[in-house]
């Protein structure tokens, strides 16, 4: 019979999505993680496998955690297209803004590390990006002037370059952008 967790696996997976963002893949080690978790290197490999069996769960959820962001956000904001990507752009500032660190996006940072040697990291971030491109463009077709005005090719057109343009915000902002510059860019539309 399997012995159950004596953890909080939601706790473990916050230490280890805060030291893999931080240190990438190659730079994070499960001694790090055991000791800002708390929980025990045995442990962590009885309940992952390996160092990559945790990242791909860490990955997994921090990539969920950013198509819930976009879909959260799109859809809490009333109105037409412009001011949903408007609404878009200032959550995705506001949560750069959040890390001070200027540690970018996981997910980008580990396709510029991992994508080259790793197909099951393209995989998953090209569904998260699928992922959020699907939340903008079902928000939009949500509204009858923005669907009249685009379509369904148009609208599709837009939620990509919308995810496109989120992410070069981060980019942005991983480079050392400020906030007056990110918001900018996010205005030129």
């Amino acid at each position: 019979m399997a012995r159950s967790r004596e953890f909080d696996e939601s706790a473990l997976l916050d230490a280890a999505t805060e030291v893999f963002w931080r240190r990438g893949y190659a730079g994070a080690s499960v001694v790090e993680i055991s000791e800002l978790s708390g929980v025990g290197n045995g442990s962590i490999y009885a309940a992952f496998g390996n160092k990559w069996g945790l990242f791909q769960r860490v990955f997994e959820r921090y990539c969920a955690g950013r198509v819930a962001l976009v879909r959260d956000t799109v859809d809490a904001t009333p109105g037409a297209s412009e001011r949903v990507l408007e609404a878009l752009y200032a959550a995705i500032i506001d949560d750069c803004a959040s890390h001070p660190d200027r540690r970018g996006c996981l997910m980008l940072n580990s396709i510029g590390e991992l994508g080259g040697s790793r197909p099951d990291v393209l995989d998953i971030a090209r569904r998260t990006t699928a992922g959020m491109e699907r939340a903008v463009a079902e928000r939009f077709l949500r509204d009858p002037e923005t669907r009249r005005a685009l379509g369904s090719e148009g609208i599709t057109a837009l939620s990509g370059h919308a995810i496109a343009l989120a992410q070069g915000i981060i980019q942005l902002s991983r480079l050392g952008a400020e906030r007056a510059r990110l918001e900018q860019v996010a205005a030129a539309r």
